[in-house]
């Protein structure tokens, strides 16, 4: 995930835990809510002026917006597969075998 989404991410976090709707925040930021909409989708970013309007429409620090929940073993999985996906099938099965073994192991182990 990149930055647009994971701002736009944490802007629905702190909108939703306050309870507004996007037309509520939209209002307050002086935006349509097809704006905020693409914002929080990480489709669009927004200006220097709307995002200190978001802060105190959040009643945060700026910073608080670049606050992010870590998800580095769900990025290193989704990676992972994304780069197994692209292997030939002998590479695949050996990749496959390698798993299967590595579990069995785990599982004796315990």
């Amino acid at each position: 995930m990149g930055l647009r989404q994971d701002f736009g991410k944490r802007v629905k976090e702190l909108r939703t835990s306050q309870g507004l709707s996007q037309e509520e925040l939209a209002f307050m930021l002086g935006i349509n809510r097809v704006t905020l909409y693409k914002i929080e989708k990480g489709k669009s970013f927004v200006s220097d002026k709307t995002l200190e309007k978001l802060g105190k429409a959040l009643g945060v620090d700026i910073s608080k917006l670049f606050t992010f929940k870590s998800n580095k073993p769900n990025d290193f999985l989704d990676i992972t597969i994304r780069k197994i996906k692209t292997l030939n099938k002998n590479n695949l099965k050996t990749v496959e075998i390698f798993i299967e073994t590595l579990i069995k192991q785990q599982l004796n182990s315990k």
